[in-house]
């Protein structure tokens, strides 16, 4: 009888092994020297790879576990485990707008017009949808929320969008990949590329007690773990030739360190730091150090589906950062801009170098030696005032090498009107 039952059900109640045994070639669990995602016979004459993004909205790099029975992110935590998980990875700006559209342009938001909440992406920025459209790609995307959809502009090259009704704002996990399955189960004549955007939203108040909103926080990841899991069924079902899979956290969250709680008014690693995993034919796992971020994502993408990368992005292949032997050392420009609508003016900007870590909010300024105090607790701005100089220094010129090819948008933040109709005020 079991002929009949669902699969998604069934996938829902054997383990996450399950799952990758669906990626696997023949029910063979990954090896490094074998495609890390294949499925069923292709039945197309393009042999060019469907490629997935997911992104997610406060998913914190310490969240990526060991992939037991029962873990509240099983599934996520396989990728990780059988494919390139950078251990070191950054979301630029701990903003859902602004991370999102790096990811698919690979620019800093600033040269976005995304910097604030609210804002819409330069009529002049390509996306890696527009470039994959044009070299024959289909396009697809389903997002958990409208604060990354059309109103933001995010949907430019995309042939099929789906975001939530005009009756809300966002919607469950669950709901979105529900979107994204229908998605995959189309015509499999053309390669694909598919962005799901999905959120882990939990309610964050002073006036919850921080054991309440961890526990909210971990069950909203294993929402998202369960439409995760949906998701990688149907794209592993889909006919083709080969699949790539990046899974990035858009941004972390503070969970009670240094007393707070939520995202975009702080850098401090709770934040910033990301899971950034890639599952691609040729590779298996690997754990990397190697400090990547958002940057990162279009070029790999291209690369995997055989384009041209726009000259002058900063980013580099992911692939090709883990097989680095050497250290390398890529300093990072970190930055929150939250409009004054918002009674949030101020703008938080760091700088990520070796160890060091500085950041700068109007007058005030924190350094930290992260190798002796990742938990960011020790400001040694005072003591150490000729390392906060140059990194000063560093970060101002690096900003103006990185915006140089694009120029910065100068438009300033949304009016109060437009961040009431997408939901940052009451």
């Amino acid at each position: 009888m079991t002929r009949d039952l669902n699969p998604r059900l069934l996938l829902r109640i054997l383990p996450a092994a399950f799952l990758f045994s669906l990626l696997a070639a023949c029910g063979k669990s990954p090896s490094p020297s074998s495609p890390s995602i294949q499925g069923p016979r292709p039945l197309r004459s393009d042999t060019r790879p469907d490629l997935l993004l997911l992104s997610i909205d406060s998913y914190r790099a310490d969240d990526v576990g060991d992939g037991h029975r029962g873990s509240p992110t099983e599934s996520l935590d396989q990728l990780a485990l059988q494919g390139i998980w950078f251990e070191e990875a950054y979301s630029l700006a701990p903003l859902s707008l602004a991370s999102c559209g790096t990811i698919l342009t690979g620019r800093p938001a600033e040269s976005l017009g995304l910097a604030f909440p609210g804002g819409t992406l330069r009529p002049d920025s390509p996306t890696l949808a527009s470039l994959l459209s044009t070299a024959g790609y289909e396009t697809a995307a389903a997002v958990s929320s409208r604060r990354v959809g059309r109103t933001a502009g995010l949907e430019r090259g995309f042939g099929r969008f789906d975001e939530p009704g005009t009756q809300t704002l966002d919607r469950e996990p669950q709901e979105t990949a529900d979107a994204a399955v229908k998605m995959l189960g189309g015509d499999a004549s053309k390669p694909l590329f598919i962005w799901v955007h999905l959120t882990n939203r939990f309610e964050s108040t002073d006036e919850k007690k921080t054991t309440e909103q961890q526990m909210a926080y971990q069950a909203g990841l294993q929402r998202v773990d369960r439409a995760t899991a949906d998701i990688l069924q149907a794209f592993a079902f889909r006919r083709s030739p080969a699949r790539a899979v990046v899974v990035a956290g858009t941004y972390g969250t503070e969970l009670g360190e240094h007393g707070l709680v939520g995202n975009g008014k702080t850098l401090f690693e709770s934040a910033v730091r990301v899971p950034l995993i890639l599952v691609m034919p040729g590779f298996g796992a690997i754990r990397s150090n190697v400090r990547a971020s958002h940057l990162d994502v279009l070029p790999t993408l291209a690369a995997i589906a055989g384009i041209r990368v726009p000259e002058g992005l900063p980013g580099r292949r992911l692939d090709e950062l883990a097989t680095l032997t050497g250290p390398l050392d890529r300093p990072l420009i970190l930055e929150s801009r939250l409009p004054e609508a918002l009674g949030e003016g101020a703008r938080v900007i760091g700088f990520r170098k070796g160890d060091w870590k500085l950041v700068e909010q109007g007058e005030t300024g924190w350094l930290f030696n992260l190798r002796d105090d990742r938990e960011e607790i020790r400001n040694l701005r005072s003591t150490r005032p000729l390392e906060w100089t140059r990194l000063k220094q560093e970060r101002e010129e690096l900003q103006k090498n990185l915006l140089r090819p694009f120029g910065e948008n100068t438009v300033p933040g949304a009016d109060a009107a437009r961040l009431r109709s997408l939901g940052y005020l009451p």
